[in-house]
């Protein structure tokens, strides 16, 4: 009887022994688990950050480009406001036109540029 109280006792043992070492493993993995968590939290919030900020850009570069336009607008009020004023003076006539052509060409210049250096160009080579 004594052999079977000390076996029931070492048992006991033996289980409060791994009762602990389970617990300590399962209070590791929570810590690991945690600073796994946190480390995925940080980088999700650079990302949208990144993001964020990536969609400002866009934003203001698109409301840049379509306010450059507005020049070459103007220029066609002004064109379509006074054309008897310019058919009756051909030196008036060509100089108004060849302005209002180099500011379009200046403006459609420096959109296309921007648009150029916003769009992601993928390369054609091979890796």
């Amino acid at each position: 009887m004594e052999d079977r109280i000390r076996m029931l006792q070492q048992w006991l043992v033996d289980v409060e022994h791994n009762i602990g070492r389970v617990k300590s493993e399962l209070a590791e993995h929570k810590r690991d688990t945690k600073r796994a968590l946190e480390e995925l939290e940080r980088k999700h919030e650079a990302g949208l950050g990144e993001l964020r900020l990536l969609i400002k850009q866009m934003e203001a570069s698109d409301a840049r480009i379509d306010g450059r336009a507005l020049p070459v607008i103007g220029w066609g009020v002004v064109l379509s406001g006074i054309p008897e004023v310019l058919a009756l003076s051909g030196w008036m006539t060509y100089p108004v036109c060849l302005v209002s052509i180099a500011v379009t060409i200046i403006v459609a210049l420096s959109v296309l540029r921007d648009y150029r250096g916003a769009t992601p160009r993928t390369g054609g080579g091979t890796p």
